[in-house]
């Protein structure tokens, strides 16, 4: 069967009051936006992240993802780049992270021995992973400081964004 254009209006989207998007940022938001402007829309699965807290070298080996947001699944994006987009489209209501905590389970971005999905903006302890504090920082009023190490190859590379709102 041929796969539908995600600004289709037809069928399920032309029904439910809210149209929601899994992972998805760019083009087909905005055409699907223009065409539908009076349907609210939210992000219903974004980022899908992965990293592991505390470690800024990936290793296949160990089952480490490194904890900048550089790493996404081909399927989704970095918390910066969906935000990022989000943020700068007020039609957009929001979106919600998948997930709040690496689970057992899914192991991704690695298989097997490895066990663990990365996804979570928190560990499997409930420790906060460096994204947490990316995202504190745009969605409270709480003043944000969070500092992480640059490590080998990374100094002088400068971020997309200075992680303010």
């Amino acid at each position: 069967m041929p796969r539908r254009k995600a600004d289709t209006f037809a069928g399920i989207n032309g029904v439910i009051d809210v149209r929601g998007w899994n992972y998805h940022v760019g083009g087909e938001m905005d055409s699907y936006h223009a065409r539908h402007p009076t349907q609210p829309e939210v992000g219903t699965e974004q980022a899908s992240t992965v990293s592991t807290r505390g470690i800024y070298k990936s290793d296949k080996v160990r089952g480490y993802v490194s904890a900048y947001d550089d790493n996404a699944p081909s399927w989704a994006h970095t918390a910066e780049t969906w935000w990022s987009y989000f943020a700068d489209r007020p039609w957009l209501s929001g979106g919600f992270v998948w997930t709040g905590f690496d689970y057992r389970g899914e192991p991704t971005p690695y298989a097997w021995p490895c066990i663990n999905s990365h996804f979570g903006v928190l560990d499997v302890c409930g420790f906060p992973k460096d994204n947490f504090y990316y995202y504190q920082s745009w969605w409270t009023t709480n003043i944000v400081l969070h500092l992480l190490r640059t490590g080998t190859g990374r100094a002088g590379k400068a971020r997309k964004s200075a992680w303010t709102p």
